[in-house]
């Protein structure tokens, strides 16, 4: 997660604007599933995206184009 991130740094009316949006897709904004198709991933938040790092906690296979969740044990 980074500290300096543009999420963190919104103001208030685009933060509004992002919670709102959380609220109705909440799937944009969070890393619910553990395999996710290229069509997925172009409709994630950029903004939790780059805050929470997404780049490197999906690792991408080549040979069927998806990305999967990097497990962490």
């Amino acid at each position: 997660m980074k500290k300096d991130s543009t999420l963190m740094r919104l103001g208030a009316v685009r933060e509004a604007i992002h919670e709102a949006d959380k609220k109705e897709f909440p799937d944009r904004h969070s890393l619910t599933k553990d395999v996710y198709d290229r069509e997925d991933t172009m409709y994630m938040c950029p903004l939790c995206s780059e805050h929470y790092e997404w780049s490197k906690q999906l690792k991408y296979d080549a040979r069927i184009d998806r990305f999967y969740k990097v497990n962490k044990e």
